[in-house]
């Protein structure tokens, strides 16, 4: 059965151990040996009643005494851990999960349910890479674990992967086609990724998206005066695209209307009729 558990076939490990207690109900190994085996399926109740059993028999027996203890330990770490995710201190919650973690790298089954936990509070703190990370390690041992991998697309947001997020959340979406909640976050990821390829109307203009409008027009009025055909008699051409570039910008940014419809994802179309000559009025029209 060591060599069993050993190979990581905790099934078969199990199976020995129930022919060997049909026997001999009182074995001291078998009781160990199949708790042990049902721990790392994660099964911790009956692993603990497998442990206690045979601690009843014999209190002093070294292996079951340290067997039980280490899962007692292992399951008050996680309910901490769970705890103050609830309670909201996500910081201190980092190391909960990781010193849980830390207590049996070996025990596959429950980390995996630990760099799930991890993976959700990292997201929560903006910190886009460590949550890849705590979710590669899910994947790396059930590739198709649904849940993951919207975590891991979610993540993917944070770090500006749009094409990254779509394919994992949608993968998610294949495996579990009634599950609405992640229709939805596909949703936002597909509408994120649109957003992410249109034209950046503040990077355009040099401005932040809390930026107001007396910002905006000061901004497009620089940049304008900085593109005006006068200053690049050189390169007129690349002046004329940058000028209507910065006042198409505008045009969306300037209006209140436009621009709310801008930030929430529209398509907005900038006036055909907007000519060089036109735009050059604009700057001195404040």
């Amino acid at each position: 059965m060591r060599l069993l558990i050993a190979a990581k076939n905790y099934a078969e490990a199990i199976s020995e151990a129930r022919f060997i207690l049909k026997e001999d109900e009182d074995n001291l190994d078998a009781l160990l040996l199949r708790g042990r085996a049902y721990y790392y399926l994660a099964d911790h109740d009956v692993a603990t009643r497998h442990y206690q059993k045979g601690l009843r028999l014999d209190p002093e027996h070294g292996e079951l005494k340290k067997a039980y203890f280490a899962l007692k330990n292992l399951l008050k770490k996680t309910k901490l851990a769970e705890d103050n995710a609830k309670k909201g201190k996500l910081r201190v919650d980092v190391e909960d999960y990781k010193s849980a973690i830390a207590l049996d790298p070996d025990h596959v089954a429950h980390n995996m349910y630990l760099h799930l936990g991890l993976c959700k509070l990292l997201v929560k703190l903006g910190r886009g890479k460590d949550a890849i990370n705590a979710c590669i390690e899910v994947l790396t041992v059930d590739e198709e674990h649904t849940e993951a991998l919207v975590q891991r697309g979610d993540t993917k947001l944070l770090t500006e992967d749009w094409e990254g997020a779509v394919a994992d959340i949608k993968s998610a979406a294949e495996k579990s086609p009634r599950d609405m909640s992640i229709w939805e976050s596909l949703m936002k990821a597909e509408k994120a990724l649109k957003i992410s390829q249109r034209k950046d109307w503040y990077k355009i203009l040099g401005v932040s998206k809390t930026s107001t409008i007396s910002e905006i027009k000061q901004a497009y009025k620089k940049l304008a005066l900085q593109w005006h055909l006068d200053k690049n008699v050189d390169n007129r051409e690349e002046a004329e695209n940058k000028f209507r570039e910065i006042a198409a910008a505008y045009e969306i940014l300037g209006d209140d209307d436009k621009r709310a419809r801008y930030d929430h994802g529209e398509d907005i179309e900038v006036c055909n009729w907007l000519t060089f000559k036109s735009m050059v009025v604009m700057v001195f029209d404040f």
